[in-house]
Parts: C-alpha cells; sequence; structure tokens
C-alpha cells in the first residue's frame, strides 16, 4: 500500500507540473513586446516602432519611424563581469567604449528599483554628445544582474525632443523577469 501511494503522489506531481509550469509562461508576442524566452524576460515599447540593426550585445533594437529612428530603445544582456555592480559610471564606461568619439557624458538622475521578480535595479538618466561633436542625446536607462547575467536597457532621444527623460526613464522601467 506504501509503495502505491508514493507512485500515485508522483505521478499527480506529474501530472500537475504542466500546469504550475504555465502559470509562469511568458506573454504572447505581440508588436510592442519584445519577449526573451532564453532569459524569461520582455520588454515594452510602443507598437509602432520598427525593429533596428543590432549592435553587438543587443537582443533588441526598435525605434519610432520618423526619419531620425528617434527615440529608440535597446535591450542588451552579457556575462556578469567581475566586480560588476549597478553604478551608472560603470555602465557609461562601456557606452563611451560602444559609440567611439562620443563625450560629454553625465548623469543627471538615478534612483534604485526592484523589480517585478524582487530582483534589484538602478535606473538612471544621462546625457551625452554623439560623436559627430554636436548633437546632443539624453538616454533613460535601466541595469541589472541575475544568474551571473548583466542586463540592460536604454531609450534614447535628442535633449529637448518630444519624448521627456522622465518618459525615457518609464520605458525602461517597463522590463519584467518571468
Amino acid at each position: 500500500m506504501k509503495n502505491k501511494t508514493i507512485v500515485l503522489l508522483a505521478l499527480a506531481c506529474f501530472i500537475m507540473l504542466p500546469t504550475l509550469v504555465s502559470a509562469a509562461d511568458l506573454p504572447d508576442q505581440k508588436p510592442g513586446l519584445y519577449i526573451n524566452k532564453e532569459y524569461r524576460f520582455s520588454v515594452a515599447y510602443p507598437e509602432s516602432w520598427q525593429p533596428g540593426t543590432l549592435l553587438p550585445g543587443e537582443v533588441l533594437r526598435a525605434a519610432n519611424t520618423n526619419m531620425y529612428s528617434l527615440p529608440v530603445i535597446t535591450a542588451a544582456i552579457s556575462d556578469q563581469k567581475k566586480g560588476a555592480s549597478l553604478d551608472p559610471k560603470v555602465f557609461i564606461e562601456s557606452a563611451k567604449k560602444a559609440e567611439p568619439g562620443s563625450d560629454g557624458y553625465k548623469v543627471v538622475g538615478q534612483e534604485d528599483l526592484t523589480l517585478n521578480d524582487g530582483t534589484p535595479a538602478k535606473v538612471f538618466t544621462y546625457e551625452w554628445t554623439w560623436s559627430d561633436g554636436f548633437t546632443e542625446l539624453v538616454t533613460g536607462a535601466l541595469i541589472t544582474i541575475k544568474n551571473g547575467k548583466y542586463f540592460s536597457s536604454t531609450a534614447t532621444t535628442i535633449v529637448g525632443g518630444e519624448t521627456s527623460p522622465e518618459k525615457l526613464v518609464e520605458m525602461v522601467k517597463g522590463w519584467k523577469f518571468y
């Protein structure tokens, strides 16, 4: 009788497992919602924006369809490097390397954030000058570390453009883990 109970219990768990897994399923793919199945996260952006050519490390790049393709939102993943932290200055050093010739990087606001699953993150805004030497840009950024990976999302536009820095930050705060 004891063995029969154990078998029935194991069978019940096996039958219930798909139900438990499906409860944590990712949302459905739709315009304006990037879903990363491997690392189980999503990033929302305006439905009318179009995907663009990814740069190294990026998994998402989508932009407004205007002539300047701004604002633009990105999401990137990399391995967590030794000593990695949620320090905006460390992130900006990487941004400088990714955009040779750019300069004038200045953090203008930041806040600690806890994502929907309890993961700590940092959200910040920074201004910088494009590599052409005169185009002033503003970026809202989110950085977080989870399971040995460093995740980031940025939303960038021209300083003084239609999209405010607060709206850029609101966009990157839409990051969700599942």
